[in-house]
């Protein structure tokens, strides 16, 4: 609109001067060109020939008008850069989305170089990082990974009964210390039972020199869990916290991992416990699965603010590339579980307040009894 106004304002002084012509300088040439008013007319699309032309050159269809005095592209002499068109076969970072297609879940960050004989070890594994590429094709998927400090890999144990040991049996184990692991925001902890030691994510209340224990008993009454042990679903009360829940018998997939996240068990249901977990979702499991009571503990250098480019750089995020994106319904108004239903109840009366009357001046003590009065009769 301005740069109309602009034009407008431009050509009405030239037609003081010549009222039949309009004075266009070209952009990119030193000439002044001179064409009528009625030549003019607007070339859209994307590109430099984007613009108000005039008709008076039949080779390239008209000259372009200055940016001076149009404000292409919404500012004086800026350019706006847009992402270039997404291929049918590209793929799209998580939960991004392109019509109809979306972006699924996968490794762009890091390849861990498991040891060659598949046998669990403490010792700190080496990783390549992929800096968001595909690991097979090496196109850029995600452009904020890459860079970063150097980092190790722990590999985590996350069944803490396991496998092969007897369910109604206690495993017991030493926490040995609390470490800092680089690839995720959660404190581990190094355990130990007899000669074999591994790493396990610890809760907010475990300290060094804690004994942890795991079993598989579901008793017929609930029991009065301790933090940082491991139990069944079914024998933990509702209202208990949660975290590292085994999701489903047998399987080696465990939920609510990250730092300072937990869920709760809300109620048991035949065969099954409905948990809400840290997404606010609720989830029936079978009351058989581990799981560990509390809350995962969160490292105290992740939880701090970044604060500065510098650190972003360090924790491996990128700048982000500048491209104008348009927003899609992923950025609007989202529909979200309705809140759990109150019951609501009349309140009680107040005790010994309250004076139950049968008769309208019951309880109504009367006016008080007039004094009596000195007459001088005399006088009266």
């Amino acid at each position: 609109m301005m740069g109309l106004m602009g034009l407008t304002r431009w050509t009405s002084l030239a037609q003081r001067w010549a009222p039949s012509l309009v004075a266009t300088p070209v952009s990119g040439s030193s000439l002044n060109l001179w064409a009528p008013l009625s030549t003019l007319s607007y070339a859209g699309g994307e590109g430099p020939g984007r613009g108000w032309r005039t008709g008076s050159s039949p080779m390239s269809g008209g000259f372009p008008l200055s940016v001076r005095h149009l404000m292409q592209d919404y500012r004086l002499n800026f350019v706006v850069k847009r992402a270039p068109p997404l291929g049918p076969h590209r793929k799209l970072a998580p939960n991004q989305r392109d019509g109809q297609r979306k972006g699924e879940h996968g490794n762009y960050k890091r390849i861990i170089h498991y040891p060659e004989d598949g046998q669990y070890t403490i010792k700190k594994l080496p990783i390549t990082k992929l800096g968001g590429r595909d690991p097979v094709t090496g196109r850029k998927v995600i452009q904020r990974f890459g860079g970063g400090s150097k980092q190790k890999y722990r590999w985590i144990d996350w069944q803490r009964l396991p496998e092969g040991w007897d369910p109604e049996e206690d495993f017991v184990e030493r926490v040995i210390s609390l470490n800092y692991d680089p690839c995720r925001d959660a404190r581990i902890m190094l355990t130990g039972h007899g000669e074999k030691l591994r790493w396990q994510i610890a809760t907010t209340t475990v300290q060094v020199g804690d004994l942890i224990t795991a079993n598989g008993r579901i008793p017929p009454n609930p029991i009065r869990p301790i933090e940082g042990h491991s139990y069944a679903l079914g024998a933990l009360p509702s209202g208990t916290p949660v975290c590292l829940v085994q999701w489903g018998v047998g399987s080696k997939e465990v939920k609510i991992i990250e730092g300072g996240m937990s869920g709760k068990v809300l109620r048991k249901v035949d065969n099954k416990v409905v948990i809400k977990s840290s997404n606010s979702f609720d989830y029936a499991l079978p009351e058989s699965c581990q799981c560990v009571v509390g809350t995962v503990m969160k490292e105290p250098l992740k939880a701090l603010e970044i604060g500065s480019p510098n650190r972003a750089r360090w924790l491996g995020i990128m700048p982000s590339s500048g491209l104008w994106h348009r927003k899609t319904g992923h950025s609007g108004r989202k529909i979200r579980k309705p809140p759990p239903v109150e019951e609501v109840r009349p309140k009680p009366p107040p005790k010994n307040t309250t004076m139950l009357l049968h008769c309208r001046t019951e309880g109504i003590r009367g006016e008080p009894r007039g004094r009596k009065r000195i007459i001088n009769e005399p006088k009266w």
